[in-house]
């Protein structure tokens, strides 16, 4: 699978587990980033990256795995 379909597959991965936590306003914003006709896939996860950790300090992101493994993917893309 390439970069981008194991991006797209942690995407939706997250946005079913948020959607379950009822954490909505994020799994609509991580849905947009899976937006085919998206940017660059660095500044995707960069943009994604950045809205987990806004909803982590607002108090809204359940720590889920699937969330773990998005923002650690996202990382990896980033070489962070």
């Amino acid at each position: 699978m390439s970069v981008r379909g194991e991006f797209r597959r942690a995407v939706g991965d997250a946005v079913a587990a948020l959607r379950v936590a009822q954490a909505y306003p994020l799994a609509d914003r991580l849905e947009r980033a899976c937006d085919p006709d998206a940017a660059e896939l660095s500044a995707v996860a960069d943009a994604v990256l950045a809205d987990i950790a806004s909803a982590r300090r607002a108090g809204v992101a359940p720590v889920a795995d699937e969330v773990e493994h998005l923002a650690a993917l996202c990382r990896v893309i980033l070489g962070r």
